[in-house]
């Protein structure tokens, strides 16, 4: 706007003389300095003549933010020309975008620290202490002196009667009934309180926001009207581009009862307060990062976490009628049935695709074994960055295959692939048992961030008793199981095993499975059928262990004592973990054959008598969410059929427990007579075809199979699963 009587400063002295007072909706207090330089910036300015456009010298451009202050403006500038229709321009925007940095800040609150509870205050009162007892007395008497001998006057005896002799007559008397058999009944104590949750509240701030400026501008000089004419011209909004960064402050002390009490209905339950940072447009899930601070809390040192989105938003948007879409060719979707833009890491045809169809409820699953790095790491001595990016591969891959599960061995050997004060770092991580990487990451915090960007489920898969593997000669941690309990650990088929039978090694497990389910957000807890070693034909050196069972009054025999000590581990684990967090799954991996001869026509290892695993039981009985069973034998063999051998085991499930096949895509690459892929395809068919008796879906061993396409199986896999698939659901957790 052209002010043609003065400039800035003498504009201002005319608004403060008593010529002209302020209007009351017009603040001019003392703050005006301030007011003048922050929101009235001027960016050229210079004396005007007084009468005619023709004697301006320069121009003046006055910032204002409201339509109000400029006519409040033009109003105190009483020389300043006032055209009614003024001209209106409209001016696009730059062409490119205006980059804005939105930091995201999380601050965490922590509950002031609960005091330690008082001590057990044991009382022992002894009863009133009897009498001695009366004295016993005995009495000595002196030997009797001898009688003399006695008369005798012997008669002659009478005569005999005839002599009858003898009869046998036998008299079947009814048989003893059988005692009735005892009941012994235990009663168990009840499980310990739950302790009290510690609620963590996050503020996520806003970014600041884009104003959009109205800028008024001077007419030009009348050339063609003989009156003046006034434009406006409003500039367009320019594109934005957002980089988030999200900066961790850390955990900050508050008393809940004062901050409910100064925040009031505000406070928002963790569920809320998620939905809405998401309908504010941040997409990570925030959650994480009070997993990653836990872990700090626990003694890690994780690195400060900033990144820029990098996964495609459809992997995580969920679209209120028709679920979760994938990223396809935008011709190939069907009933184009799309939405553009949120493919972001994709080329511009490839849209965010949903299906009219209910979406299928299928497993598919691929084990990643770390021990002696059969999958992952490639190399102990690779560096975390080039670890990290191998576990990116591994994770992209299984999301191009529209595969929705990874079971992530992260305790091979009583070692840690994860920050635990329980045990050690693996060996086949950083090369040292014990010694944490450098620089510091935590790879199971790190794939469970990653897999569930892509929608992917983390089951951490646990050996709960093997300490050191066969011909490894690395030197143990003092943290690992075989150093806690050495009276414990014997070496076995070149191999160190602890004990199952040990009370302290069971519990020790229980331990960390729990210590997993508390501070990590497993999907689920997974084992597989190492329980007692396979055999190197010797006895398993248990029997000082079997004695000291023997010794408290233990009945059964060796055999069933064996399976009844796998038993227990099984049904702690399962109550342990649910009784922590009732929604995280357990499975088991048991060795394919759970009896030899069981289904009529099969043959083999029996993992029952010689691991002791009564798999079955725990089917039947429901002591797992799903059973995995490793059916690692082709089709048609009559000895191991795998579809006699999946049939038998979905039968087994008389809970609804679901079954999920274990497929040997390994075989494809060894043994003298390797399989094509087309068997693993006939497989999942099979599999697929007895889903309404909950076999819902199929695990491959191994990884690297799958990542070096052996015999094309990522093309045979991307035909199978052409759509995504959600997770079965387990209706009783």
């Amino acid at each position: 706007m052209t002010d043609s009587g003065a400039d800035r400063h003498e504009f201002r002295r005319r608004l403060l003389s008593d010529e002209v007072q302020p209007s009351p909706s017009y603040d001019l207090s003392s703050d005006y300095d301030e007011l003048d330089r922050n929101r009235y910036t001027v960016d050229n300015y210079g004396f005007y003549g007084t009468t005619a456009a023709s004697d301006l010298a320069g121009s003046t451009v006055i910032h204002t933010h409201s339509s109000e202050e400029t006519n409040e403006y033009i109003r105190r500038s009483t020389d300043v020309y006032k055209d009614p229709n003024p001209k209106i321009v409209r001016r696009a925007g730059s062409e490119s975008p205006v980059t804005y940095e939105q930091r995201i800040v999380v601050r965490y609150l922590q509950p002031p620290t609960v005091p330690e509870p008082g001590p057990i205050i044991i009382k022992e009162v002894r009863p009133p202490q009897p009498p001695p007892p009366e004295p016993l007395v005995i009495r000595e008497h002196p030997p009797r002196p001898p009688s003399p001998p006695p008369l005798i006057f012997r008669e002659r005896p009478p005569t005999p009667p005839p002599f009858v002799p003898s009869e046998t007559t036998t008299r079947y008397l009814p048989e003893i009934p059988v005692p009735p058999r005892s009941v012994i009944i235990e009663r168990l104590p009840p499980p310990p309180e739950k302790p009290r949750d510690i609620i963590i509240e996050r503020w996520i701030p806003y970014g600041p926001q884009s104003e959009r400026r109205t800028i008024v501008e001077s007419a030009p000089p009348a050339t063609i009207y003989p009156e003046a004419r006034n434009t406006i011209v409003i500039n367009e909004a320019v594109q934005a581009h957002i980089v988030r960064k999200f900066q961790n402050l850390g955990v900050t002390q508050e008393n809940p009862a004062d901050y409910v009490a100064r925040y009031g209905t505000s406070l928002l339950d963790p569920a809320t307060l998620v939905h809405r940072v998401h309908d504010a447009g941040v997409h990570e899930d925030i959650i994480k990062m009070i997993l990653t601070l836990i872990t700090i809390i626990f003694g890690c040192s994780l690195s400060f976490l900033s990144f820029q989105v990098q996964a495609n938003t459809c992997n995580t948007y969920n679209h209120p009628q028709y679920g979760t879409g994938q990223c396809i060719d935008r011709n190939l979707c069907p009933n184009s049935l799309y939405l553009s833009g949120l493919c972001e890491l994709q080329p511009s045809n490839i849209v965010c695709c949903f299906s009219v169809e209910p979406m299928k409820e299928e497993f598919r699953a691929i084990w990643i074994a770390t021990v002696t790095n059969i999958d992952w790491p490639s190399s102990k001595t690779a560096t975390p960055a080039e670890q990290q990016s191998e576990l990116l591969n591994i994770l992209n891959k299984v999301e191009e295959l529209n595969m929705n599960a990874v079971i992530f061995q992260i305790r091979p050997a009583s070692d840690a692939f994860y920050s635990s004060s329980l045990e050690p770092w693996s060996f086949y991580l950083t090369g040292t048992q014990g010694v944490a990487p450098s620089p510091f990451w935590d790879p199971l915090a790190f794939i469970i961030n990653e897999a569930h960007k892509r929608n992917i489920e983390v089951h951490a898969w646990l050996n709960p008793y093997r300490a050191r593997t066969g011909g490894a000669t690395y030197e143990l941690a003092p943290t690992n199981m075989a150093k806690r309990f050495p009276e414990y650990a014997y070496p076995y088929a070149n191999n160190i095993w602890m004990d199952p039978g040990a009370a302290v090694v069971q519990q020790f497990t229980v331990n960390v499975t729990a210590d997993i389910v508390s501070r990590y957000a497993v999907d689920g807890i997974h084992i597989d059928d190492y329980f007692y070693p396979y055999s190197d034909g010797t006895e398993f050196p248990d029997a000082a262990t079997y004695a000291a069972y023997q010794a408290q009054g233990g009945k059964l025999n060796k055999a069933d004592w064996r399976r009844s000590n796998v038993n227990n581990l099984i049904q702690s684990m399962y109550t342990t973990m649910h009784a922590i967090r009732p929604k995280v799954k357990f499975g088991v991996s048991p060795f394919g054959i759970w009896k030899s001869g069981t289904p009529a026509g099969i043959t083999g290892l029996s993992s029952y008598d010689s691991l002791y695993a009564d798999s079955r039981m725990w089917l039947e009985q429901g002591l797992v969410d799903y059973m995995a069973p490793q059916l690692y034998w082709a089709i048609d063999p009559p000895a191991q059929s795998y579809p006699v051998l999946l049939k038998w085991w979905i039968e087994q499930s008389t809970k609804g427990r679901h079954v999920y096949a274990g497929n040997a895509a390994y075989k494809m690459a060894q043994g003298a007579v390797q399989w094509q892929a087309n068997e693993i395809v006939r497989q999942v068919n099979i599999t697929r075809s007895m889903r309404d008796r909950l076999a819902l879906g199929n695990i491959y061993f191994s990884t690297k199979e799958i990542m070096r396409n052996v015999k094309g199986i990522q093309e045979e896999l991307a035909k199978l699963y052409k759509q995504k698939a959600i997770i079965p659901k387990m209706n009783w957790l």
